[in-house]
């Protein structure tokens, strides 16, 4: 059993160095070189994960911990699989959201005030911001609704506030927009 433990430690190393590393350098090409081809740029990352965390399983080195050195090659092929496939579906529904979900648009409509509730009827202030996406009404009455169940927007008055859970959502949306200079953010919001 500690055998097993020790193995999945460090393959967690392994991971979190991968995808540290790809994060970062996704940042950094989106830094120079902004696109909308967000979802692309993702799956080149992952088989770049993929290719190095299998070359760090391969090494002959003393550094590399023995319980992943005593790995069969399959059984290394299908960790780094794993790694990868797990960074992409993180990344995915991570990265992608912030970038293009209009759920967590909402909450920074909300920290800005645009959003209000008359006589338990959702109304928006402005549409300056993002004409388009404030145009629906209906939608935004329905992502507000699911937001307040889940504690993470409340309705007080003629005022739609976040909560302080809420107003953490926003911080780590707004951080990833910074981060991986995601303009489907910045156009919305």
């Amino acid at each position: 059993m500690r055998s097993g433990t020790r193995l999945f430690g460090d393959l967690l190393l392994i991971t979190a160095f991968t995808w540290i590393v790809a994060c970062i350098g996704l940042a950094a090409v989106r830094l120079k070189f902004p696109s909308n081809l967000l979802f692309d740029q993702f799956l080149v990352l992952t088989v770049i994960v993929f290719g190095v965390s299998l070359f760090i399983t391969n090494l002959k080195s003393s550094a590399l911990p023995k319980s992943i050195s005593f790995l069969s090659p399959e059984a290394k092929f299908f960790a780094c699989m794993t790694v990868s496939l797990l960074f992409f579906s993180t990344v995915q529904y991570s990265v992608l959201a912030v970038d293009r979900s209009r759920s967590l648009y909402i909450f920074s409509w909300v920290d800005d005030g645009i959003i209000k509730s008359l006589n338990g009827q959702i109304s928006i202030i402005s549409t300056k911001e993002d004409p388009e996406g404030l145009a629906d009404v209906a939608a935004i009455t329905q992502r507000i609704q699911e937001q307040t169940s889940r504690g993470l927007m409340s309705i007080e008055g003629s005022s739609v506030q976040l909560t302080r859970t809420g107003k953490g959502v926003l911080y780590t949306a707004k951080f990833t927009a910074r981060f991986f200079n995601l303009r489907g953010w910045f156009n919305h919001t």
